[in-house]
């Protein structure tokens, strides 16, 4: 059975950013402001800062755990 670590799944969550596509949408009045708002500039936040959180916690800095958890989060509401 493959394995993938865990700076590899964080990582790879960078894809999110594409969700800048709703905000787009959003500003030609495609969607409404109360799903494009919190689903595009959140989904852009969590892609912008996977490969930071992956680094720091690929390197093994104190603080890749924090930053992991709260990133991790950051997704929950």
């Amino acid at each position: 059975m493959a394995t993938a670590s865990l700076p590899t799944l964080v990582g790879a969550q960078f894809y999110r950013v594409i969700s800048a596509v709703f905000v787009v949408m959003l500003a030609l009045g495609r969607l409404p402001a109360h799903f494009a708002i919190p689903a595009g500039w959140g989904d852009i936040a969590t892609g912008v800062l996977a490969p930071v959180v992956a680094f720091m916690l690929a390197r093994g800095s104190s603080l890749g755990r924090p930053m992991a958890l709260g990133w991790c989060a950051s997704g929950l509401p």
